[in-house]
Parts: structure tokens; C-alpha cells; sequence
């Protein structure tokens, strides 16, 4: 379908040429003085892949009182408008995945049913529109649920929070993205996304505070981003009183070297000589409490200033709900004191007061009940016997749905192996 638009133009409105330029243009005319239309394009119009407004520059030589002037083209072309002086369009974005074009014809009626006309080709490339994403999203105290659409439903593509700490690190998006793909590269396809994604929650923030929700595309063979990084900033709720409490114990510790004597299969587990240990938290939930954020101190930090203290455990602290797996912290045996920190969180994602205990590991503590670990083992590896499993790098002590900041990718300093 052709779409035709026309102007009225005043006798007085005259643009200089010459007629080769009109001949050029597809004017056919005998009358030297008759009316001629100038076109302002050289060549081929080049139209935007993307689509979008566009316009160029057209004149009457010997314009005619009463005339008037029409333009024509294909109705991918979009809404075309004829002003005194140009040719207005908006031409539709070029999704056919092949390049395509129109010839845009200038009609000018003037006298008793006399026309000249001009023809302009107009060419679009086919585009490769731009990954993108809409994000919906519902902050908590402590998390944000997120409904995330991309613009290409059958891509794959990266979604968690960030904090400021990387651009205060002086990061790029492009960094970040690089980080973020070096880190989770080798189980990336096990953390993409694609199509709408909606309940995507990510945990592990503060109360009161700003964050940014991220997604980019991903190709998860090679594990590079294939789109910019979209992003939108939100800000946690904040936190009401609650008498939400967590403990904790880490009565349960073995050497690494026992259970691989005990199965040759844990000796995989020894990633670090310096903490050929491995200790499970257990804990425990009173007065509402439905989560817990923690974090092993190095030292014997119960002195510290207590509002730091807090802050800093729930800034870098772990997030694990009731009826989880114990988690399992590589620690060394008669080493410094360590300091452990919990903080109960109840159904609406308030604090409550902080749980904090010195733990020491002695070797004459250590648990010969072997069988005992391979119920921690089996329930934190998803289930099922697997004393072949080699660990993941440290980076799975913060898993993909909770806030992502940039110290995270420095280590911490007292590794945490957890599902």
C-alpha cells in the first residue's frame, strides 16, 4: 500500500536549479518553463535501520499559483508529510532481516490536470536491533523481586544487583559485564535466562538503600555479553522492629585428610592447605525468624563498635532460610579465633538483633562421625552420595540471586563453600 500526503504551495515559492538535476530525478518536461521539483538528495536516500523520523529538502522551479505537491512510497515508509520545503517521513524499523527499498514519488499538480514529477529511491539496511529489557520492579527490605522482559524473547540473557561499589572502584559497564562472565563463565548456562522472566528474586541487601538491577545478553558457549548492560536503580524499604533471633554453632568440624582416608573421594575437597578443615553452621530460628544473614570473622571481633559490626554483616554476610543445608567454611585447625555473626530476618525481611559468638577449632575437637558428614555433604550437593564431586571456586559463596558488589570478586577472608 502506497500512503499519499499533499501541500498547497504558494505561487511565490521558488527554489533555484537546473534541469539536468531535474532530468537526473526522473522529470520529464518539453516546457522550459514549466515546473520543475529539485530534490535535495545525492544519490540513493539512505534510510535508518531503526527506523524513525527522517526527512530531505525538495524545490519548485516556476512554481505555479495553486499548485500542489504529493509524495508517495511504500507503507513501510511510515506517515509521510509534504511541508513548503521538505519531505517529512518515519520509516519502521527493518526487522526482515534483509535489506530493502522504495522509491519515494514527488507528484506536482498544478493547471488543468498537468503533473510533473521526481522519484527518490530510498534504501534501508536490515537491522540488528539492540538487546534491551524492561524491568518491573518490587523492592523489600532485603531483596527485590524483579519481572524482567527483553526485547528478543528468544535470547539469553544475565540478571542480578549490583551495588555502587563498583563504580566507586571506577568500573565500566563493559568491566562489570566482564567481571560478572569470568566469574560465573563455566556455569553460565546454568544461570541464563530467557523469554519473560517474572519472581526473579534477589537477596542480601541492606534496608534504606540504593541498588541497581542489571541484565545483559549472554552467549553462553563463549561466555561473553552480547548487548549492553541495562540497568534501573531502586532502594530497599526500610527495616521495622522485630523480634525475629537466629543462633548458631559450629560444634561439628573434620579434618580434610580424615575423609579422604575415610573416602578417598573428599580428598578433592582440599583446595587450600592452610584450612584443611571443613565446618558446618547449624542453625537456629526462635521468635519468627524465617532467615538468617551470616559471616565468619577472622579474630575476636565481639569488641568492635556493634553498629559497625552489624552493618558490616549484613553488607557482607551470606542469606540461608530455614530447612536449607548447613553450610560448610574451610577454616584451620588452633588458628586465630573466629568470630561468627547472625542476624534474623522474619517473613517481611526485618532485622532483628545480631547473634555473635568466638569459635576456636581444635584438633582434639574434630569429628571422627564420618557418616554424619555425609549427610552435610549429600544435602548441601543437591542431594545423592557424590564423594567425587570436585567444588566450585570461591566465587559460589555468593550465588548469582543475591547483590553482586565489587569486594565480592576480591575474596573474602575466610572462604565459604555452600550450595
Amino acid at each position: 500500500m502506497k500512503k499519499t500526503l499533499l501541500l498547497f504551495l504558494a505561487g511565490a515559492f521558488v527554489l533555484a536549479g537546473c534541469d539536468k538535476n531535474n532530468e537526473e530525478n526522473g522529470v520529464e518536461t518539453t516546457d522550459p518553463n514549466a515546473p520543475k521539483i529539485e530534490v535535495g538528495v545525492t544519490g540513493n536516500l539512505i534510510v535508518l535501520p531503526e527506523g524513525g523520523e527522517q526527512s530531505f529538502t525538495y524545490g519548485i522551479v516556476n512554481p505555479v499559483e495553486g499548485g500542489k505537491m504529493l509524495a508517495s512510497a511504500d507503507e513501510w515508509l511510515g506517515e509521510i508529510t509534504v511541508t513548503e520545503d521538505a519531505v517529512v517521513f518515519s520509516a519502521e524499523p527493518n526487522e526482515s532481516g534483509a535489506d530493502r527499498s522504495t522509491i519515494i514519488t514527488l507528484t506536482y499538480e498544478y493547471g488543468d490536470a498537468q503533473t510533473v514529477t521526481a522519484q527518490v529511491n530510498a534504501i534501508q539496511s536490515a537491522w540488528d536491533r539492540p538487546l534491551t529489557f524492561d524491568f518491573e520492579l518490587t523492592p523489600t527490605v532485603n531483596s527485590v523481586i524483579m519481572n524482567i522482559t527483553p526485547s528478543d524473547l528468544e535470547a539469553d540473557y544475565f540478571v542480578t544487583v549490583i551495588d555502587d561499589s563498583f563504580y566507586e572502584a571506577g568500573y565500566t559497564d563493559e568491566q562489570i559485564m566482564d567481571q560478572i562472565l569470568n566469574t560465573y563463565g563455566p556455569y553460565l548456562s546454568q544461570y541464563a535466562l530467557s523469554g519473560v522472566t517474572n519472581g526473579y528474586e534477589v537477596t542480601g541487601m541492606q534496608p534504606a538503600t540504593e541498588y541497581i538491577a542489571i541484565a545483559f545478553g549472554v552467549d553462553v558457549n563463549s561466555a561473553t555479553a552480547t548487548s549492553e548492560m541495562s540497568k534501573e536503580t531502586f532502594t530497599t524499604l526500610e527495616s521495622q522492629p522485630t523480634d525475629a533471633y537466629a543462633t548458631a554453632s559450629m560444634d561439628n568440624y573434620w579434618a580434610i585428610e580424615d575423609l579422604a582416608t575415610y573416602n578417598a573421594g573428599y580428598g578433592s575437597l582440599l583446595q587450600d592447605p592452610s584450612n584443611p578443615v571443613l565446618a558446618a553452621v547449624d542453625f537456629e530460628y526462635t521468635n519468627g525468624a524465617e532467615s538468617c544473614v551470616y559471616i565468619l570473622w577472622i579474630g575476636d571481633v565481639t569488641s568492635s563498635d556493634q553498629t559497625e559490626l552489624y552493618d558490616a554483616t549484613l553488607a557482607q554476610g551470606d542469606q540461608t532460610f530455614e530447612g536449607d543445608p548447613a553450610p560448610l567454611f574451610y577454616v584451620a585447625f588452633d588458628s586465630e579465633p573466629t568470630t561468627l555473626c547472625v542476624i534474623g530476618v522474619d517473613a517481611d525481611g526485618n532485622y532483628g538483633d545480631m547473634f555473635m559468638e568466638v569459635v576456636t577449632f581444635t584438633e582434639s575437637g574434630k569429628s571422627t562421625n564420618y557418616a554424619l558428614f555425609d549427610e552435610y555433604y549429600a544435602d548441601l550437593t543437591g542431594g545423592g552420595y557424590a564423594p567425587a564431586f570436585a567444588p566450585r571456586a570461591n566465587y559460589v559463596e555468593r550465588e548469582v540471586s543475591t547483590l553482586l558488589s565489587a569486594k565480592d570478586f576480591a575474596g573474602k577472608a575466610s572462604p565459604v563453600y555452600s550450595k
